[in-house]
């Protein structure tokens, strides 16, 4: 990396086994090191604007399907609330399915994502940043499900079975 440049220039003649420091020069060219910063430092804002604006969509279709499947399964939850569920049990029930359905999304993602990576660009991020990013999908699924949870659980078991 560009940070790295200065000091490899001093280690360089270090290694050399026999003693011809005096014959050595060490240049790099400073302005490309400036301008390798510059535009890393200009890629990486961008990219982590770009993945802000992925877990935002994410947030907003992650809460509108679980939003349509909480309502089509309403009758549901009022059969278990009418049989002794409590507001708690519906609302993690909702959790845990949202849980599940990310986890196992983010892993087909993040393997599809790392093939075509490699097939197409021949290169892979690292693991420590997949990860990362995975956990950061999987949290928002999980927070983007919780207002459905909380609808489910405050309807009224009477109201709902009542329903045609």
């Amino acid at each position: 990396s560009a940070a790295d440049v200065e000091t490899l220039r001093q280690i360089i003649p270090t290694l050399l086994i026999v003693d011809q420091s005096d014959r050595l020069n060490v240049a790099s060219a400073e302005v490309l090191v400036e301008l390798e910063g510059v535009v890393q430092g200009t890629l990486g804002s961008d990219a982590r604007r770009l993945i802000i604006y992925v877990l935002a969509g994410g947030l907003v279709l992650v809460g509108a399907t679980m939003a349509g499947s909480t309502q089509s399964r309403q009758r549901d939850f009022g059969r278990r609330r009418a049989m002794g569920a409590t507001k708690e049990d519906v609302a993690l029930l909702v959790l845990i399915h949202a849980s599940f359905a990310s986890v196992i999304g983010t892993t087909i993602g993040a393997v599809l994502g790392a093939c075509g990576l490699w097939v197409w660009v021949d290169q892979l991020p690292s693991w420590e940043f997949v990860i990362g990013v995975a956990l950061l999908n999987i949290l928002t699924a999980v927070l983007a499900a919780v207002p459905p949870a909380l609808n489910a659980a405050r309807r009224d078991p009477v109201l709902v079975l009542r329903l045609p």
